[in-house]
């Protein structure tokens, strides 16, 4: 057997030695905390004071009440119940470093805790009675076990054994090793690096992104100038993993078109990062339901998870979350859940209501009231297996809310087993994982007999979820990352210690100086023996910028290691950005292109956004159908984006996909102008009125009741009027012409619906979107030699109020121009974007009109009401990140056409298509 500090350095111990001896057999290497575990369970149990029931325990003993009648100051501590959780976390760290540093002085604690509190100061007075009352708690006395595994191993000869020490160890583990010694062969290697590196880089630099480039570069050098060397045999040492490594995947991660030589280095996933549990995680999260809202977005962030997904077949996510909007879902499991968070009486929206609603509309006509319920709209019997796995599944996670009772952690496990085989599932590939999540439960049944609430075993569970071991890749090739503290004093040809700093030297909180080991002296020994065990050392940390007095800021520790090696290294303040000229100067030149090219160049870097417009507005036109719809150019008009990414990327849907977790109390203005488009759609088919406000109640859309209903009153008032004043052009005879015209070498088609002889409209939008579908219709009609006029019935927002009003207007003077090019526009837009906003188009076409035009309007930020360009679609964010000026920015393509240079190619396009219809409508 060989004991190792960690299982990094046993797994390049046993490299090592199978590549001298040829054959690794028959020879055990593991961790001294393994070993540890390993010799509690062969003397009876494994220590509870080593597992999370420490936690657990330490949490029951602060709830009782005599405890916290004995020590106010703890009491007073926690009378915020929100510590309770993050006290019981730091105390059981506390006590188990105690039996770590100072398990032989920890004795008077169990036997007598009062009199061991009376030499200690009043405030930490109550840590005897804590520790005593955890060791009852778990039934087991960590100093006596302690002893009695020393007399074991003392007793009983066991393995022929090697220890191998690279740091100093915990009291507690030098006595089990001098016990081990006394009845076993054991022979102890103490490695100690004496050395001092042969040469240093001392770099300093800023944020963590920075410093990792820093390194990229700094390692291609070393690797330059050293051709023996090879990427294993680097160590990289940061402070934390969790914060470091997402700055090193980024600057080391590969790239299609590697613009760094340091990207084909390749990084081992660090030891210290474990991967999350996907069955413990479900479980984590559907133990939280009871205690949350169930919000529609919470509750579908869970069915989307793999073990969820997988066993119930479920779509993808917004397929799925198409299908809970329709039903209306909006928080509460069920009306009982909900009445806990304070609204009972309220089953609207609820996750049982809105399924009940989807399944209701497969199960009855529209029309039908049988139920009581109004059906889902939009529902198809297609979609019945997806909505009825919703349902068995809801009803299974509703039972597991409502039977989250609190418990012991036994009775959690045997909840937790039944949820698991009740709802998850898993690919063949995968299903080890199920039997792992249960193996843990097994482990964790063992931990406690503490009473745990919902959100106590949900805590319990995310520790096991996100604390699943991963096999430790070192020295296969790659870069090694690890934590500090690992690896420490084993030999790399080149270590890099990577954001060291000045860290807290402080003791942890309550404990107690004369227990624990001084936490600066232990630092400074630890980054000494990283730097003593390297050939080449590489050290790179945070200086910021150098004061007034030319004096960088340098870490402690740092200058504590020059005066602990006895040499006085260079300190080379690195650029601040990959782009800046000096990062290309000196003697450590910088290896990135792509920043070269950045400095060298005259011109500001462009943005993501305007990379991605420039590359969208000269894109190459790809062949197309020669054909083209009244309907593709009407949706080109109200959104040239959306019919660009449509065209030439395929994608068909631009909306949210975030669902709506609240109760609506008053409409927005998408959820008014849905209602006003319901109710106007039911008035143009004939259908009674009175009826179609009944089905809109039954929507569940609104609250139910009084409200609601006065709420759709109030829209059934604004459209009625409307219809007053639209109806008779409405019921005008209506018939549909067909049109096939030839337009800039393509053919448009499509019908016109007519009504008598003219175009009529009623809209619940205002006049600008309702107008575009008409005006393609008068153009069209203009070029077949039908010319006619449109009537637009439309809501105009008078303060705040939406009041009906008509407008009537006539094709242009030269249709065949305007309609030129809108089909030009439009096809060129399966192509490439074409740059014209409509809303920022009519404010110019009618600014350059009336002589208004203002520049200084136009730079005003987007979300500012006098902008051009008030709150900018999602869809033309991906392009333009700036103010409504930036549409000037970008000039026309010899095909486009020309308008005044100042305005680029929008103000062209703008005026080309835009221009006729306003004059029209004016």
């Amino acid at each position: 057997m060989i004991l190792v500090p960690q299982e990094t350095t046993g797994r390049l111990l046993k490299q090592q030695l199978a590549a001298q001896l040829g054959i690794f057999a028959g020879i055990d290497v593991i961790s001294f905390d393994s070993w540890i575990d390993r010799c509690y369970t062969q003397l009876g149990d494994p220590s509870p004071w080593r597992s999370r029931g420490l936690e657990l325990a330490v949490m029951e003993v602060l709830n009782d009440p005599e405890f916290l009648t004995d020590y106010p100051i703890v009491a007073q501590h926690l009378a915020t119940p929100s510590r309770l959780r993050s006290l019981s976390k730091r105390l059981a760290g506390l006590l188990a470093a105690y039996t770590r540093e100072s398990i032989t002085e920890l004795a008077p604690w169990f036997s007598d805790p009062h009199e061991a509190s009376e030499a200690l100061p009043e405030s930490l007075a109550w840590q005897p009675a804590l520790a005593a009352g955890v060791a009852q708690v778990l039934a087991f006395d960590p100093v006596d076990e302690h002893l009695r595994l020393i007399d074991e191993l003392s007793s009983r000869p066991g393995p022929r054994t090697a220890v191998v020490i690279t740091t100093p160890l915990p009291l507690a583990t030098q006595q089990l090793l001098a016990a081990l010694g006394e009845a076993s062969d054991v022979t102890v290697f103490e490695v100690v690096a004496t050395q001092v590196p042969e040469s240093i880089a001392w770099l300093g630099s800023h944020t963590p992104v920075r410093q990792a480039e820093v390194l990229r570069d700094e390692l291609c050098h070393l690797l330059l100038a050293n051709p023996e060397l090879e990427p294993r045999d680097i160590l990289i040492v940061v402070p934390n993993l969790a914060q470091w490594w997402p700055a090193l995947s980024l600057t080391f991660s590969a790239v299609s078109e590697p613009e760094h030589p340091g990207r084909a280095l390749r990084l081992m996933r660090p030891p210290g990062l474990t991967a999350t549990q996907p069955v413990l995680r479900v479980l984590a999260e559907a133990t939280r339901l009871r205690d949350s809202r169930a919000t529609a977005s919470q509750v579908l962030e869970l069915l989307m998870l793999e073990p969820i997904r997988h066993r119930w077949r479920l779509p993808g996510r917004e397929e799925l979350g198409n299908l809970l909007e329709r039903g209306g879902i909006r928080w509460g499991l069920d009306a009982a859940h909900r009445s806990q968070h304070g609204l009972s009486g309220v089953v609207t929206n609820t996750w049982a209501r809105g399924l009940d609603r989807l399944l209701a509309a497969i199960a009855l006509a529209p029309e039908n009231p049988g139920l009581g319920i109004g059906p889902a709209e939009g529902v198809s019997t297609s979609e019945l297996e997806v909505i009825g796995a919703v349902a068995e599944l809801l009803s299974r996670l509703r039972h597991y809310a409502a039977a989250a009772t609190p418990t012991t952690i036994r009775g959690w496990v045997e909840r937790a087993r039944r949820f698991i085989v009740e709802t998850m599932g898993l690919p063949l590939s995968k299903e080890a994982l199920i039997s792992e999540a249960l193996v843990s439960l097994s482990r964790l049944e063992t931990e406690s007999t503490t009473m745990l609430s919902a959100a106590d075993f949900a805590w319990l569970v995310d520790h096991y979820a996100s604390s699943r071991k991963l096999r430790p890749q070192v020295g296969n090739g790659n870069l090694t990352v690890v934590a500090e503290g690992d690896l420490a004093g084993v030999g790399f040809p080149v270590v890099v210690l990577l954001g060291i700093g000045d860290e807290s030297h402080l003791l942890p909180p309550d404990a107690l100086p004369t227990m624990l080991p001084d936490p600066l002296t232990s630092r400074h020994a630890l980054v000494e023996s990283y730097a003593r065990a390297a050939q080449h050392l590489v050290m790179v940390h945070h200086s910021g910028h150098a004061t007034a007095t030319d004096h960088p800021s340098i870490p402690e520790v740092v200058t504590s290691l020059w005066r602990r090696l006895g040499i006085s290294p260079q300190l080379h303040l690195c650029a601040a950005t990959a782009a800046a000229p000096e990062a290309f100067d000196g003697p450590r030149p910088s290896f990135d292109q792509a920043g070269f090219v950045a400095a060298t160049s005259h011109e500001p870097p462009l943005s993501l956004a305007e990379r991605r417009r420039r590359a969208a507005l000269s894109l190459p036109t790809v062949a197309t159908s020669a054909q083209i719809t009244l309907d593709e150019l009407v949706r080109f008009l109200k959104d040239p984006a959306v019919a660009f990414l449509n065209q030439r990327a395929g994608i068909r849907q631009h909306h949210d996909l975030d669902a709506d977790d609240s109760l609506t109390v008053i409409p927005s203005g998408l959820e008014s102008w849905a209602i006003r488009s319901r109710l106007i759609d039911a008035l143009r088919t004939g259908k009674d009125f009175s009826e179609v406000i009944a089905a809109e109640a039954r929507r569940e859309v609104l609250p139910r009741g009084r409200l609601g209903g006065a709420l759709i009153e109030a829209e059934a008032e604004t459209i009625n009027r409307l219809w007053q004043a639209a109806k008779d052009d409405w019921a005008a005879p209506r018939q549909q012409i067909p049109v096939e015209i030839p337009v800039a070498d393509m053919t448009l088609t499509g019908l016109v619906p007519v009504h008598g002889d003219r175009i009529v409209v009623v809209s619940a939008s205002d006049l600008g979107a309702a107008a575009f579908e008409p005006w393609v219709q008068l153009l069209a009609l203009a070029a077949v030699d039908r010319p006619t006029s449109a009537t637009i019935h439309y809501l105009h927002r008078h303060y705040g109020e939406q009041v009906p009003a008509v407008a009537e207007f006539r094709p242009p003077a030269d249709p065949g121009e305007a309609l030129h090019w809108l089909v030009t526009a439009a096809r060129a837009s399966r192509s490439r974007l074409i740059p014209v906003p409509p809303g920022p188009a009519r404010v110019l076409v009618e600014g350059l009109a009336h002589g208004g035009f203002d520049r200084n309007v136009w730079e005003l930020p987007t979300t500012m009401w006098e902008s051009p360009w008030l709150w900018r679609s999602a869809v033309w964010e991906q392009f333009y990140d700036g103010p409504a000026a930036q549409l000037f920015v970008d000039q026309p393509l010899p095909a486009d056409p020309q308008g005044p240079s100042e305005f680029g190619a929008f103000g062209g396009w703008a005026l080309a298509l835009h221009k006729p219809l306003w004059e029209a409508l004016r």
